[in-house]
Order: structure tokens, then sequence, then C-alpha cells
């Protein structure tokens, strides 16, 4: 599906409210994550690895924004040989984007070493194939992408190991609305660094 109108505009959404909140309370405690993990996808989407990162800032001592983006690998495939002569190659591979913000709630008290959280999430995730094939000194190539916005929540637990900086292992449930829906589960470990406290 090519990406519409409607998606571009709600993820620049979600980044505009997110940067904005950001700013305006970046004073009383930035931060910034990076995160890895894995992902798995209902409807025999399989289980892949996942990479990215976030930044965000307090809103208070119990509400934390963010806004964060991830990669995932979809998987790729390389062959090659020779039939009769004839020198034959094909590789293809995909992979997903997510662009996307959301909140914390933490249940604990300020600057609290151990603080278990729920956190909601909400954005845009866009898939991207490509695939290209040769036979005989005769190439063909194709490529494409579909975009889907998505909504979920999971639960984690910050573990402040410094002054400014920690741990967070995180488990979450997203739904994809469209493109025939579809939801994945994903646990990932990260970590954070905070500023301006």
């Amino acid at each position: 599906m090519r990406v519409g109108k409607c998606d571009w505009k709600t993820m620049a959404a979600v980044a505009a409210i997110t940067l904005g909140c950001a700013t305006q309370t970046w004073a009383s405690g930035g931060e910034v994550a990076v995160f890895g993990g894995g992902i798995a996808f209902s409807g025999g989407g399989g289980s892949h690895g996942m990479a990215g990162g976030s930044v965000g800032a307090n809103v208070s001592d119990k509400i934390h924004i963010f806004g964060e983006a991830s990669y995932v690998p979809l998987g790729s495939s390389n062959f090659g040989g020779s039939y009769s002569g004839i020198s034959v190659s094909s590789k293809a591979s995909a992979k997903m984007l997510q662009f996307g913000g959301g909140l914390q709630y933490l249940f604990a008290e300020k600057d609290a070493k151990l603080a278990p959280y729920l956190t909601a999430v909400a954005g845009d995730a866009r898939q991207t194939f490509s695939a290209s094939s040769s036979a005989a000194g005769v190439s063909v190539s194709s490529s494409g992408s579909s975009s889907t916005l998505y909504v979920g929540g999971g639960a984690g637990l910050r573990y402040s190991v410094g002054s400014n900086w920690g741990i967070r292992p995180e488990i979450r449930y997203q739904r994809y609305l469209q493109n025939g829906g579809g939801g994945a589960f994903s646990f990932v470990l990260g970590a954070f660094f905070q500023f301006g406290k």
C-alpha cells in the first residue's frame, strides 16, 4: 500500500506533540535511550530482531513522554548458480521501520532506584521490500512499500544503575490497524541516559 496523506499527517502530529512537550519540560529531566531485542508477529509473520532509540522528557514525577524509532529486519535471501551453462542469481530483502511516541506512567517515588511502569504508544510502521534476479545477462528487479498505523501498550521496569543512567527491560503488545491488521509482541532491553535533572 502506498503511504497516504492520512498516514503522514498522523506521524507528523505524533512527532509535533512529543517534541513540543519535550521542549517545554526539557529542564525537568531529558532522556535518551537505546534498546534491542525481539519481536514476534501474529499470523505467520515470524520472529525477528529489532533495535532502536528514543528521546523523551519528564512531564511530572510520574509521567514520562517520549518519541521513538525502531528497525526490524524481516529477512533476506540470496541465491546463485549455473544451469546448462546459464548463470542465474536472485536476491530479496524486507525490513520494517517504526516511528511513534507515547508515555510511561511510573509506579514509584521520584529518584527511586526501581520504578515499574505501564506504557502506551501509537505511531506508523512502514514495510519495504526489494527483489532482483538475473539470468543469461537479463535482469529484473522490483520494490515496494506499505504503511500502517499502530497502537499498543505494555509494561517495564526502570532500574537506575548510576545517578543519571540505568537499564530498562520492557514487554509490549502492538496492534496494526491497516493492511489486514495483526499484532505483535516484543521484548527489549534498553539503556537510558538522563540529563538536565
